[in-house]
């Protein structure tokens, strides 16, 4: 049984064979374009053709806005940045980096998700302020009321 990416290269190639310089395919990923792409080279028995322009949704986005995607390095530095401006005593760079790349994927999701991060952040530093609660205890240790104030941070900025 041929795949269907077989079927769509063979009915490009066959039935549209003058448009493929005036067509764009728009795929859900890049392995789906890599794949496209083989199909054409082996329906064509490894001859040169122009092919049409294949892009995976992602990347048809950038192309179509004229953005480019953010380089996580420049984006991990502007968080810093941001960071050491709202925390009072904040980490050097070298321990910030751990944690930071797993922040920015978190943002990323909640973006994804189109969650509110608002509601999310409060309820969050909500969470981690209980978590931190020892009724035994007079007070919250230094390292404990930095971990809630950092949570706090989130849900003030969010």
């Amino acid at each position: 049984m041929k795949p269907f990416l077989h079927h769509v290269a063979k009915e490009i190639l066959y039935n549209r064979p003058t448009q493929l310089g005036q067509m764009a395919i728009l795929l859900p990923s890049r392995r789906a374009v890599a794949y496209l792409k083989e199909e054409f080279k082996h329906i064509n028995d490894h001859q040169t053709v122009w092919l049409p322009e294949i892009f995976a949704i992602e990347d048809f986005i950038f192309y179509a806005s004229g953005y480019a995607k953010a380089d996580p390095t420049s984006l991990l530095i502007e968080l810093y940045k941001i960071h050491t401006s709202i925390q009072k005593d904040p980490e050097g760079l070298e321990d910030f980096i751990g944690w930071g790349n797993i922040m920015l994927q978190d943002f990323n999701a909640i973006d994804e998700n189109l969650a509110d991060a608002h509601e999310l952040f409060h309820f969050l530093s909500e969470a981690k302020a209980i978590e931190s609660w020892r009724p035994d205890q007079k007070e919250l240790s230094g390292y404990q009321k930095r971990y809630v104030q950092f949570f706090q941070n989130l849900w003030c900025c969010g």
